[in-house]
């Protein structure tokens, strides 16, 4: 038997080098490459010979060059004070070259230092001290600020139409009616164009307008209040499209139903029997199925109670009517309680707040809704009925007047007393993720536009004011001079997002609006006199232009069009 014996052998050390006749490396063969390396198969020796020069031409920095922005305009600073020392005077366009290279102008290249230098040297005198420069950034960040301010688009025209109408008390509400199928699509929502406007006064007059704003007809709801020396006033308006129906509530702590599908306007239910007084709804349909529906309200106790339709089609919110012509079927709140009418489904949350509710919204994405009041503890409060959800409350200080939800964006935004919108997580309720400031009284409209990332608030000055999301600007003031209600603040603000119309009510109505014309052309003023020259600079790419006074668009083409001067004089020369 053989038996195989294993043997160690001790190899010598062989390092492989690859160099040429004159000792300089070589690049080693492409087989040997690729084995030594993670390159794919097919990069080849040029791919490598190419990537080798490029990474030859790259600098990379010592640790202690890599410096902040203040610490290279330090040591620019202090380049050009110490030849301001030594001689007296600024740095030549060589000596700027060579000082910007070594600070801020790194990564400039040579034809750009010389244009910069061209442009800071305001007097020509082929010298740059350290105030030249200074001043010359100094004002180009100021025309460029001014530009992109002119440049950045106008949400709202400054020019306000006012609607003549018959309303002569405080308008309460401006709604949209829109105009839509029995049966619903699932996925489909309400079309902004399709439908009408409604607004309610505090002594029930209904105003009926198309989306111009001419006036259709004229409703008035108290003139089913008889037997009586007062008129209630009312507190808030709804429409319930899926049954073309129209719900009121007033200070008699009642909701009144109206019918529209007939040519007289007449109340088909009258609910009561409320402990306190209604002051805030909201409706909701679920457009894949009509009858289900969700009428939500808060009242003066704090409460916030809501009525759950399944069947609203099939006769009607309350059931079927009478066979009478204007017939009105009396509601008892406490009966809906009971149960004693089927198809409403009636809940109520008491005493959540702890002062009035101002203002409820139901957000169907979450089953929850948002109610606010005007108590710093109580201020905003996220929740649903059925305590699935946690219960939150947001405290804000002086309360909250407003508020808005925009699904898309996720955020709330709320107004107050102290004069601050507070962009809100729904999630998170500890601190608001933003604070837009401006107004300089409280704040009692707020409207989100989702599509542009804006914010629309109004104050009790009647001053407007439009701030953008993205960076926590204001885009746009209109001061409330502008809109003349003097001396009444607005009371109703509605925002159509597809019209790009605002209508603003107090106890008259105004509009604004966007046109087209002004979207497709944003005319940007650079001369208030007229122009009587243009001169173009294929060398620095830009347009001088100049009118009756000598006004240029941006201090750059200022400098540009002085040193064209000083070049044609001296070759005429």
């Amino acid at each position: 038997m053989i038996k195989n014996e294993r043997k160690t052998v001790q190899l010598p050390d062989v390092s492989v080098s690859f160099t040429e006749g004159n000792g300089k490396p070589k690049l080693p063969p492409i087989a040997y490459q690729r084995k030594m390396s993670r390159f794919p198969a097919g990069f080849g020796r040029k791919d490598l010979l190419a990537l080798q020069k490029i990474q030859d031409n790259i600098e990379t920095p010592e640790p202690e060059e890599i410096l902040s922005d203040e610490e290279l305009f330090s040591r620019l600073q202090t380049i050009f004070e110490a030849k301001a020392e030594e001689e007296g005077e600024g740095l030549t366009i060589d000596e700027f070259k060579e000082a910007m290279r070594k600070t801020v102008g790194r990564h400039n290249t040579s034809e750009e230092i010389e244009v910069l230098f061209m442009k800071v040297d305001a007097n020509c005198d082929g010298g740059v001290d350290w105030e030249e420069y200074v001043t010359f950034n100094l004002l180009e960040y100021k025309e460029k600020t001014i530009m992109m301010e002119m440049m950045r688009e106008k949400p709202f025209s400054n020019e306000i139409k006012e609607i003549d109408s018959k309303h002569r008390d405080a308008i309460i509400k401006i709604l949209f009616y829109p105009t839509i199928r029995k049966v619903g699509t699932k996925g489909n929502p309400i079309d902004l164009k399709v439908g009408k406007y409604m607004t309610l006064s505090k002594d029930g007059t209904i105003g009926v307008w198309n989306l111009a704003m001419k006036n259709l007809k004229y409703y008035n709801a108290s003139s089913h209040y008889t037997n009586r020396h007062t008129q209630p006033w009312f507190n808030d308006m709804v429409a319930m499209y899926n049954v073309n129906m129209l719900a009121l509530t007033t200070t008699d702590r009642d909701i009144c139903i109206f019918d529209l599908t007939g040519k007289k306007f007449s109340m088909r239910y009258y609910v009561t029997g409320f402990d306190s007084c209604i002051t805030a709804m909201d409706y909701w349909v679920d457009l894949s199925n009509m009858n289900t529906s969700i009428l939500l309200f808060g009242d003066q106790s704090g409460s916030v109670l809501s009525f759950n339709f399944d069947s609203a089609l099939r006769g009607g919110p309350f059931g079927a009517l009478d066979g009478k012509k204007n017939t009105c079927k009396r509601v008892s709140y406490p009966e809906v309680m009971r149960g004693y009418y089927l198809g409403v489904k009636a809940q109520k949350m008491p005493n959540i707040h702890k002062d009035w509710v101002n203002k409820v919204q139901y957000l169907p994405d979450i089953s929850c809704f948002l109610s606010t009041c005007q108590d710093p503890q109580t201020a905003l409060y996220f929740g649903d009925f059925n305590g699935k959800k946690s219960q939150v409350y947001f405290k804000v200080n002086k309360g909250v007047m407003c508020f808005d939800y925009s699904p898309v964006l996720n955020i709330i935004v709320t107004g107050g007393m102290d004069y601050l919108l507070r962009v809100w997580n729904p999630y998170v309720n500890n601190k608001a993720i933003v604070l837009l400031k401006g107004h300089t009284k409280p704040i009692n409209h707020v409207i989100i536009n989702a599509s542009k990332n804006q914010v629309i608030s109004i104050d009790r000055g009647r001053s407007l004011r439009v701030y953008d999301l993205r960076d926590q600007t204001c885009l746009q003031q209109i001061s409330g001079r502008m809109i003349k209600f003097d001396p009444f603040s607005i009371s109703a603000v509605y925002f159509n997002p597809v019209k790009r119309t605002t209508l603003l009510a107090a106890n008259q109505i105004a509009m604004m609006e966007k046109r087209e014309e002004e979207e497709k052309n944003a005319d940007i003023m650079s001369h208030n006199k007229p122009v009587v020259g243009a001169i173009y600079s294929r060398v620095f790419g830009s347009t001088v232009t100049a009118c009756q006074v000598n006004i240029f668009e941006t201090i750059d083409e200022l400098y540009i069009y002085i040193y064209i001067l000083i070049q044609k004089k001296k070759l005429d020369m």
